[in-house]
């Protein structure tokens, strides 16, 4: 895992055991703790007792022989990195690399206050992972960053995109914020797509940090086919005119293709589909799958819903938001970050509580890449799961639709007002009965019931096949929590076809 070169052995250690304890969601004993992290007691107390990385975010406590941990309501574990970024030497040193135009060792050392000796080796431990994942490097006559220009913007997009927050602009005055985003928005309106402030950022880092590289004379040199496009829609307008006359005040450079192009890269392709107004490039009618054609993505959303019997209320903005996914590539939102990916979580959520939609979701997009196996990192798997996942409109209560609904008894000391509240609360997934003769026959719990529901002991009998919920207190609450748990196992379990 070359991202630990990027951390002190003290600094990783404790972003280890952080994790560990974040994943589990439960106190860890401590024994088990020193065996998946290869070290002894006495080190992960020193973690604990000297935490750098949980101030102000939470707490690791070791108590009675294990180890937990709590956070801040609105803190996590992407707080956690974004924190330990920030601290990193080795990112602080990429940092201001990026800023600064060539600077001597000797210049560099005094910046990030060490020895040369120290420095120098800094500088190999983070070759081996700028090396490892981005196949760039840092040079020292004079100290830079080298390599192909698109691996290095994008190394920094991804690390200004993930070490700041929301509400932080980490390029000061190099890029007037508020003129870049009266840029985007400008070219956004004359789309048909919709974005939200997470996209709107995204976009704004992008093209802050291509704008510093292009102003520094850095350049990818690729033409992107919808700048033309922009500037001839936007041609005439009053903001336009505007925000042109300052960006050429600033960097003495015109806005127009090249620069379109080296800002806003890749999403400038006319690969890319933003509506009416713009042409596209359309193939002859091709049959075979191919994931670069919207076509491709629509045929294969038209199967998905035959194949699971769940509708797709949006799919033409599911085929768009999964084409612009594999075009957009590292580029997308969902790959803006270094260390920590948050879409993890949700994923092995849905693996876990929806494993045979996830299986079969994950089954037909290899299907879609079946001519181009080795275009499908997984990354880019994982990506196009997540962005179908959360971009398929009503995705949950279509799937719980396709359910028959769970026949269900209620058999309660009160007159009936739990049965009536649950089918109020959850009738849409349960037919309720309610219990209202006076003696317990067998053949009536034998009846064709799922689940039953009571506060009462009921008689031993094998042919009873409902499984049977017992409570010593039959309240709404605690039943509504218990039916909820069994409905998404049951959910999760279901196989469509």
């Amino acid at each position: 895992m070359t991202v630990r070169n990027l951390f002190t052995t003290k600094q990783w250690r404790e972003l280890e055991l952080i994790a560990l304890l974040t994943k589990s969601q439960k106190s860890l004993y401590y024994k088990d703790v020193c065996v998946r992290l290869n070290c002894s007691l006495l080190t992960l107390q020193s973690c604990v007792d000297n935490s750098v990385f949980m101030d102000g975010i939470g707490q690791m406590t070791y108590e009675y022989s294990h180890f937990s941990i709590t956070y801040k309501e609105e803190c996590g574990l992407k707080e956690v990195y974004q924190k330990a970024m920030l601290e990193s030497q080795s990112l602080q040193m990429m940092s201001l690399l990026f800023f600064k135009d060539e600077m001597t060792l000797t210049e560099l050392a005094n910046e990030l206050f060490v020895s040369l000796s120290t420095l120098k080796r800094l500088i190999d431990k983070v070759n081996i992972y700028l090396k490892k994942e981005f196949d760039i490097k840092i040079i020292t006559n004079p100290v830079q960053v080298v390599g192909e220009e698109y691996q290095i913007r994008l190394f920094y997009i991804k690390y200004f995109s993930e070490a700041y927050n929301m509400s932080e602009w980490p390029f000061g005055n190099l890029v007037n914020e508020n003129n870049l985003g009266r840029l985007v928005s400008l070219m956004i309106s004359k789309t048909d797509i919709n974005i939200n402030f997470s996209m709107f950022r995204h976009i704004k880092i992008l093209g802050g940090v291509n704008l510093i590289r292009y102003c520094k004379g850095f350049v990818v040199g690729e033409s992107k086919g919808l700048s033309q496009i922009f500037l001839d829609l936007l041609m005439g307008s009053r903001e336009m005119t505007n925000i042109s006359q300052l960006f050429f005040h600033k960097y003495t450079i015109p806005l127009n293709e090249t620069a379109l192009s080296e800002v806003f890269s890749d999403y400038m392709s006319d690969e890319l589909f933003l509506g009416g107004s713009f042409p596209t490039l359309t193939n002859k009618m091709n049959y075979l799958d191919n994931p670069r054609e919207l076509t491709t993505w629509i045929r294969f959303l038209d199967k998905l819903e035959d194949d699971m019997k769940v509708m797709q209320p949006n799919k033409y903005e599911m085929a768009r938001a999964l084409h612009t996914t594999v075009i957009l590539d590292e580029e997308d939102i969902n790959r803006n970050f270094l260390i920590y990916n948050d879409i993890e979580c949700y994923l092995a959520f849905f693996k876990k509580n929806y494993k045979f939609v996830y299986k079969k979701v994950m089954k037909s997009i290899k299907h879609v890449f079946r001519f181009v196996p080795k275009a499908l990192s997984q990354s880019l798997l994982s990506n196009l799961i997540y962005t179908l996942l959360i971009t398929w409109e009503d995705l949950f209560l279509n799937i719980g639709k396709t359910l028959s609904k769970i026949r269900l008894l209620v058999i309660e000391k009160s007159q009936g007002s739990v049965g009536s509240f649950l089918k109020e609360y959850i009738g849409d997934y349960f037919d309720i009965t309610i219990y209202k003769k006076l003696t317990f026959e067998p053949r009536d719990l034998e009846a064709d019931f799922d689940i039953i529901v009571t506060d009462t002991v009921i008689m031993d009998s094998h042919e009873i096949k409902a499984d049977i919920f017992y409570f010593s207190q039959l309240v709404p609450s605690k039943v509504a929590v218990r039916l909820n748990d069994y409905l998404r196992i049951r959910m999760g379990q279901l196989m469509l076809r």
